[in-house]
């Protein structure tokens, strides 16, 4: 149940992602947007991570960071292949029906009586 927040936040977001980033991709705004995007996503796994961390009280690694090389252009084609960043946007979208279907089974299951 204490995921459902962050996998609602995180599914309308990666959903809105991608359909704005397919939308703005015909200008000249969509590559911006789709590398400010994914870093976005990498931001939400990292609240993913540390909420199931918690949950588990496992340390969980969190993937290496992205390299910082000179130049605009340099930076956003390190954005744009990071695989962290587009497995995590994957990842958003997949919790999304999952945290939702998690929510209403916990619902309609009974749950056992102690003693």
């Amino acid at each position: 149940m204490a995921g459902l927040p962050l996998a609602l936040l995180g599914g309308v977001y990666a959903l809105a992602v991608l359909y704005v980033g397919g939308l703005l991709s015909l200008t000249v705004l969509g590559l911006p947007f789709v590398i400010a995007a994914l870093l976005g996503a990498r931001a939400l796994g990292a609240l993913h991570r540390r909420l199931v961390g918690r949950l588990l009280r496992e340390r969980i690694e969190a993937p290496t960071r992205l390299l910082r090389p000179a130049g605009v252009i340099s930076r956003g084609r390190v954005v744009l292949t990071d695989p962290v960043a587009w497995r995590t946007l994957f990842y958003l979208v997949v919790r999304l029906p999952l945290g939702v279907l998690g929510f209403t089974q916990r619902w309609r299951c009974p749950s056992p009586v102690a003693g």
